[in-house]
């Protein structure tokens, strides 16, 4: 990767050490999410070891150790404008989410920006957590339990992830997150072979989501450089292979259940989403508090938008959607300027949560991890910041 060395900060001992409890906080944050662990052990984890240490770093050196970079401005400038649909709901409790969404971004940039030569090692660990997290929910559901390959895998109600999309989603971001690594390094038959792997663990979960993701990633993968005729032929032959074996799934039963949901009613949501937001006659959303009130043609109640987009428009308007989608395509440029694999994490990102998810200014949440935390790894990477070295 192409990042300037830059020299680390003037900042006390202290300073230093609340630092690095913030990176392990957030370290077990990330696990968290991978774990059966609560939703409160979870968000206690980020309070204590994150949050807390965050706000006395503020309090002892009034933020001099922050570092922010190029994305920065988009990201403050959507928070602002969203905090207008939220004093619009007096929602206060969304004030406390918005805070908490600003923190996240600020210490992982920050933290990022003080790491940046290990930047490569973190996704290759973030990568092997993912996987160990998803080959595990397998084998509990086919191997322990005996299930049937045309069975869905959830475990949502004991995995803070365990839902088969949500963990499709985690697969197919940092899966293509490591690929264009791999890509980059010139190993590109290793990286179509990982994503290949990745595609085929994501259709034993019986969703499409996550394939659309690793997808979308894999065109940006090949969008970084071209691929010489020999590479082409190699991922002809593997290709070959995984659709034999797909074959061969499909003819045991492994995708009846993947195939009979269709689009799962996405269209019809996503214009009965539009028309409440018309409805509410406000441009900047119907407020954060606001209840879905649409019923879908089968008499089913409408939950969520199945798309951030759509829950941001709904929500917080169409002002606040496309300071969003800015941001997006500021990181998006900025990780293919300094050629960063994160680049297509953003892609895989960007597409699963087009046709899935949210809201995503909430609790901790695993979104946090595959939608905000790569956002905010790019802008601490494109920082330009010459604080001086460490004094203690």
């Amino acid at each position: 990767m192409n990042l300037t060395n830059t020299p680390i900060y003037s900042e006390s001992l202290l300073i230093s050490r609340l630092w690095q409890t913030i990176t392990f906080g957030l370290i077990l944050v990330f696990i968290g999410f991978l774990s059966p662990l609560s939703s409160k052990a979870v968000n206690n984890i980020f309070y204590l070891f994150a949050l807390l240490p965050f706000i006395s770093i503020l309090f002892i050196d009034k933020g001099k150790s922050v570092i922010t970079g190029k994305s920065f401005i988009f990201f403050i400038s959507f928070i602002f404008l969203s905090s207008f649909s939220i004093f619009q709901s007096y929602d206060y409790q969304g004030m406390r989410h918005l805070i908490y969404i600003a923190a996240l971004w600020i210490t992982v940039s920050t933290i990022s920006y003080r790491h940046k030569k290990h930047t490569d090692l973190t996704i290759k660990y973030a990568y092997l957590l993912v996987m160990l997290f998803s080959l595990t929910l397998l084998l509990i559901h086919f191997v322990i339990n005996e299930e049937s390959l045309s069975s869905r895998p959830n475990f949502w109600a004991t995995w803070r992830s365990g839902n088969p999309i949500t963990v499709s989603m985690f697969v197919s971001v940092y899966s293509t997150m490591l690929c264009a690594l791999a890509f980059l390094q010139g190993r590109k038959f290793l990286a179509f072979g990982l994503i290949s792997l990745s595609i085929l663990v994501i259709t034993l979960y019986q969703t499409k989501t996550g394939i659309i993701g690793c997808i979308a990633g894999t065109i940006a993968m090949i969008s970084i450089t071209k691929i010489s005729k020999a590479t082409l032929y190699k991922y002809v032959i593997f290709s070959s292979l995984l659709i034999f074996t797909a074959a061969a799934l499909f003819t045991l039963g492994a995708f009846d259940s993947l195939l009979s949901r269709g689009s799962s009613h996405r269209i019809e949501i996503y214009n009965l989403i539009i028309q409440e937001y018309i409805n509410c006659g406000n441009l900047i959303g119907c407020g954060y508090n606001y209840e879905i009130k649409s019923i879908l043609s089968g008499g089913e109640e409408l939950a969520h938008a199945h798309s951030i987009y759509l829950s941001q428009l709904l929500f917080f308007g169409l002002p606040s959607l496309v300071l969003l989608i800015a941001l997006q395509v500021k990181s998006y440029f900025l990780a293919r300027k300094y050629s960063l694999p994160i680049s297509c994490g953003i892609i895989a990102s960007s597409t699963v949560f087009l046709v899935d998810g949210g809201t995503i200014i909430n609790n901790p949440d695993p979104i946090w991890v595959l939608f905000w935390l790569p956002l905010a790894v790019i802008d601490g990477l494109s920082s330009e910041s010459t604080k001086l070295k460490t004094q203690t």
